[in-house]
């Protein structure tokens, strides 16, 4: 019987999978490789010139390096990048390779070219590495220095390039204008996205069909794409990166382990797929808690640990102690992990983002069946994931709860994006939550400016119920506004924001323009309503790039009770 893989072979498989090179003879027949006699690992500077590289080892300057009087160049390329730097841009046209290790045929459309007029060159695809970070992905499974080296050293496979591209191609002005230059140039930003992104759909069938970490990568960058633009392809890739991560064990804490003698670049490449899991299933948490849709993951399957903090994972280096997320099987292990002072600011987010799952499925359910329990018993759903919210917060480190300090600090590290989807996602939680009886909440109101005598105690207490329940939800409302206002301060709104960030803007405009009508809802936040109002769907309109958004904002205009106010 064959030994089970380690860790560290598995991720090897995910980092290098796409490499493998297939028989043109036969379906997933493996080509035999011959020995070449060549050294284990070859430099960079021979891999692109196509030549032996004889070397006593990946620690010391190869013979070819030596005599061409160039020691300093000969670098070995870390594993995990594969092998793109043997590609030159200077050719025309870059050559998609037909995967068949699952026996399918590749479909004729994955055999296209990926066109040079269609990936810009190098300098603005750098720029592309920028926007993708500061506007999307600042908390992201690559930095920007790691993704501007990848982008170098061609070790992004085209098929990923296109996700993030079309991603990206709203947030820099770069890539537009590089564009515009060819034969086909596409007239704004959204058109010029939607072509990476078709471009990117017609390689889905044959790229689905290799399980590797750039591919997971991808369809999840493409899920995301489509999601925000209103799609429901979305949810497809979204499974697809999911079924992908489930095959390579991503999942599992095992996976990543790492020997002592472990390289910072074996390190940093443990993290990225770490780091890869934990978006997707956060992602897929969101896109099935507000659908009713099942979750892909179940926690009590998932015993991987959060990941480590943004200088650990610039560095290369292991944490002392991973944070684990409450309800996983690794918070069955280690309870005590949940609540880890020093955990980094990505598992704080990645804790949030579930909590947010918990509570935008808890509103979907009322929303389709109905409350199964009246939200004052002390036993209800309500009362617990208020509690539980109540709790996550004040468990907080310091550093990462919301002060106008703290934002501009991140700020400076570009890590403000980041930062607000922690806060962020507290407040509009505590929102959500409540904003589901906001029916209740209108009747209560009306019924609180009656006259008193019509009112018995049972009558009283119960519309002190409500009462309090709609000044918590605008209370949060009117938080996360200051925190949205605070944030585009700092940064133009033409940069973007994560969708996340954009969903919580038409929460704050959609709950205000009730207050705009009903004043009696919250007074002591009655007289804040028309600026939050107006200053979410100005926020809205001006956002790049998400055409949710802008369904947003128009499903905000559309709504009947905006034509009766005075």
């Amino acid at each position: 019987m064959p030994e089970p893989l380690s860790g560290l072979d598995i991720l090897t498989q995910a980092f290098d999978h796409h490499n493998t090179e297939t028989s043109s003879h036969g379906k997933g027949e493996a080509r035999v490789l011959t020995k070449t006699g060549r050294s284990v690992a070859a430099c960079t500077r021979c891999r692109r010139g196509r030549k032996r590289c004889k070397n006593s080892g990946p620690t010391l300057p190869c013979q070819g390096c030596v005599a061409s009087g160039t020691p300093e160049e000969c670098v070995y390329t870390a594993r995990g990048f594969g092998k793109k730097d043997r590609e030159f841009r200077s050719s025309r046209t870059i050559k998609l390779i037909s995967r068949k290790s699952f026996g399918d045929t590749a479909d004729a459309k994955n055999e296209e070219l990926v066109r040079h007029d269609l990936i810009p060159p190098t300098s603005v695809l750098i720029e592309v590495c920028k926007a993708f970070v500061s506007s999307y992905f600042q908390l992201g499974f690559f930095n920007e220095v790691q993704m501007i080296e990848r982008v170098e050293a061609c070790a992004l496979s085209p098929f990923l390039l296109l996700a993030i591209l079309a991603i990206s191609a709203p947030f820099c002005p770069a890539l537009l204008n590089s564009a515009q230059e060819g034969i086909n140039a596409p007239k704004d930003s959204d058109s010029l996205s939607e072509s990476y992104a078709k471009r990117a759909r017609d390689m889905m069938g044959n790229e689905m069909q290799n399980p590797c970490l750039d591919n997971i990568q991808a369809f999840f960058l493409l899920g995301v794409y489509e999601w925000a633009h209103g799609s429901q392809l979305g949810w497809i890739q979204m499974g697809v990166a999911v079924k992908m991560a489930g095959l390579l064990r991503l999942h599992r804490e095992a996976t990543y382990s790492l020997g002592p003698e472990s390289t910072s670049d074996q390190v940093t490449n443990a993290e990225i797929a770490r780091r890869t899991f934990w978006l997707i299933q956060t992602h897929d948490n969101h896109l099935s808690s507000g659908s009713g849709r099942p979750t892909s993951f179940a926690l009590y399957d998932i015993d991987v640990h959060l990941p480590s903090s943004e200088d650990d994972f610039s560095w290369g280096q292991l944490p002392l102690q991973r944070a684990v997320l409450s309800g996983s099987a690794a918070a069955s292990d280690h309870p005590e992990l949940c609540e880890l002072p020093e955990r980094s600011l990505m598992a704080t987010m990645i804790q949030g983002d579930n909590l947010f799952g918990e509570v935008a499925k808890e509103a979907c359910d009322i929303q389709l069946s109905g409350a199964r329990s009246h939200p004052w018993e002390t036993t209800s759903r309500f009362e617990s994931l208020k509690q539980k919210l109540h709790q996550w917060e004040a468990s907080l480190p310091v550093r990462q709860t919301w002060s106008v300090q703290n934002v501009r600090r991140y700020k400076t590290k570009s890590l403000d994006i980041g930062f607000i989807s922690i806060t962020s996602t507290i407040r509009l939680s505590n929102v959500i939550l409540r904003r589901m009886y906001l029916p209740q909440i209108a009747v209560a109101a009306e019924l609180s400016s009656g006259p008193p005598s019509q009112q018995t105690a049972t009558t009283m207490e119960a519309l002190s119920f409500w009462t309090t329940m709609a000044s918590e939800m605008y209370e949060n409302a009117f938080q996360l506004s200051q925190q949205i206002e605070e944030l585009f301060k700092l940064r133009s709104v033409s940069e973007g924001c994560p969708p996340s960030v954009a969903f919580g803007i038409f929460v704050i405009g959609d709950l205000f323009l009730y207050l705009l009508k009903y004043p009696q809802l919250c007074p002591r936040l009655a007289e804040h309503a028309l600026h939050c109002f107006n200053h979410a769907l100005d926020t809205l309109d001006a956002l790049p790039g998400w055409r949710m958004a802008k369904r947003w904002s128009e499903e905000i205009l559309s709504k009947e009770i905006l034509q009766r106010l005075p």
